[in-house]
């Protein structure tokens, strides 16, 4: 084993860690958008939102 491949290792699985965290957290913010979306339009069909 060379002496930097265990560093390596440990930076590719953060790498991945990170990756991941970033493709949850724009999935969240997506999902809360389109719920904000659609309270709207219910809301605007029920003619309880004022513009």
């Amino acid at each position: 084993m060379q002496p930097g491949e265990f560093t390596m290792a440990r930076a590719e699985s953060r790498i991945v860690l990170a990756v991941i965290a970033v493709f949850v957290a724009l999935g969240g913010i997506a999902s809360s958008i389109r719920g904000l979306l659609d309270r709207a339009r219910l809301l605007f069909i029920s003619g309880r939102m004022r513009w």
